[in-house]
Order: C-alpha cells, then sequence, then structure tokens
C-alpha cells in the first residue's frame, strides 16, 4: 500500500486598491478539501 501527503506550501491571493476611497480588497480564501483534519479510510476508495 502506498500513502500519499499534499501539502500547500503557499496561497497567493492578490489585492486590489480603489483608487477613489482607497479601499483595499482581497480575494476569500479558497476552501479546504477537508476541513480541520485528516482524511480517514472512508475519504480512500480502493483502500
Amino acid at each position: 500500500m502506498l500513502s500519499a501527503a499534499l501539502k500547500v506550501i503557499r496561497t497567493i491571493r492578490e489585492k486590489y486598491v480603489c483608487m477613489k476611497c482607497d479601499c483595499i480588497v482581497q480575494a476569500a480564501a479558497p476552501s479546504h478539501p477537508i476541513e480541520r483534519g485528516s482524511p480517514g479510510k472512508a475519504c480512500w476508495p480502493g483502500c
């Protein structure tokens, strides 16, 4: 059986500035496929 792990090294979110009102806008963070945890055996088909 092979085990694999994925690790996000860096998430880049660009910031934009409105020149009229000096407001800074940033894109929302991407969602995580598995919230706050490790995948169990049920997540991996064929185990």
